[in-house]
């Protein structure tokens, strides 16, 4: 199920943001059952999450489903160095790159603090 994949994704990715200030506020019990493709979900979800734990120094990260959708946001409180989001791009061009592949909607937001990252699930 989507929250048991995102909880364990959550649980793999952790250690980014141990001993970080980092909060990450859930809110996805609400999804529905859906068996997607695995592999794929996977990649695409676990990279959403990985880039926002690895450039959420000190913050918020909130991973949530809403409307058919998963949406990761982070929001920094100070402000990164420019080769941190030089590698934050390649992560996102390879996540897009396979959504693109699958015709998976992904919005992919500068919010001025952070990313919002919205995956509309396939039906």
């Amino acid at each position: 199920s989507v929250v048991s994949m995102l909880d364990n994704l959550i649980d793999e990715l952790s250690y980014l943001v141990h001993g970080e200030g980092v909060t990450i506020e859930t809110d996805y019990q609400n999804a529905p059952i859906a068996e997607l493709p695995e592999t794929p979900t996977r990649i695409v979800v676990g990279n959403l999450i990985r880039n926002a734990f690895q450039y959420t120094h000190s913050g918020l990260i909130r991973i949530s489903y809403e409307s058919g959708s998963i949406v990761i946001e982070n929001k920094n409180l100070q402000a990164l160095d420019a080769p941190f989001e030089e590698s934050f791009g390649l992560g996102q061009d390879l996540t897009r790159k396979i959504c693109h592949k699958l015709d998976w909607p992904l919005e992919l937001e500068d919010t001025g603090t952070g990313v919002r990252a919205r995956l509309n699930l396939p039906a």
